[in-house]
């Protein structure tokens, strides 16, 4: 386990891309620095000292620098063997990494581009379903995606799902199989300890612009 060395996340103040590589650094017992940047002026103000090619989250390590969310994951994966140890498990790394991105792509949109209406947050609720049977078939009888064994994309897979339950606490009531899996992933003990900690805030989910997820008080699911 990495638990001497230092990484230095840096992200928005919200969960957004950020938790779920928080969740992998918690898990590995790695030693990091988290910094966060107002939803605006102060990230503007630092990044023409970064590359051009910087973005948010953006991680250092042992004198590298990663930008793309899915590269940190990996990344950090890499260096805790959490990326499969066979090759069906490693394909299946790769299918599921991609796959948790569609679905977060399609909350982004409805969290920031939608209308904000009940009628915009159902159609989309109807939309995903599609998304949530991929998930089920591809976790299939498995305790995690890749197989019995943790790897670096379920933490984001985990991330996307609890967004989901804020969103809907009832949207995986007909998804038994995701619901066992994501209690199963909340129960892994670093993963409890840390969410149960003050380090952990369950909210803002979105940047304040968000139609669902922004602000600074929680205001209660889109649909029950």
């Amino acid at each position: 386990m990495s638990d001497t060395v230092e990484y230095e996340l840096a992200y928005w103040r919200i969960r957004g891309l950020r938790e779920a590589i928080v969740y992998l650094l918690e898990y590995v017992g790695a030693k990091y620095k988290l910094i966060e940047y107002d939803q605006g002026k102060e990230w503007l103000a630092v990044k023409p000292s970064f590359p051009s090619w910087i973005n948010l989250p953006y991680l250092k390590h042992q004198g590298r620098l990663l930008v793309q969310s899915n590269a940190i994951l990996r990344y950090i994966g890499r260096q805790n063997d959490l990326c499969g140890k066979t090759e069906d498990e490693k394909a299946k790394v790769d299918v599921i990494t991609d796959q948790v991105m569609d679905l977060r792509n399609a909350f982004v949109t409805v969290s920031y581009r939608s209308d904000g209406t009940p009628e915009s947050f159902k159609a989309y609720v109807e939309n995903i379903q599609t998304q949530l049977i991929k998930l089920t078939d591809l976790l299939g009888d498995q305790k995690f995606f890749a197989g019995d064994e943790v790897t670096f994309p379920d933490f984001h897979a985990f991330e996307m799902l609890d967004q989901h339950l804020i969103f809907q606490p009832s949207i995986l009531d007909k998804y038994g199989k995701l619901k066992e899996y994501h209690a199963r992933m909340a129960a892994l003990p670093a993963i409890a300890a840390y969410r149960s900690s003050d380090r952990f805030r369950a909210w803002p989910l979105n940047n304040y612009m968000a139609k669902f997820g922004g602000g600074n008080d929680q205001p209660g699911p889109a649909l029950p």
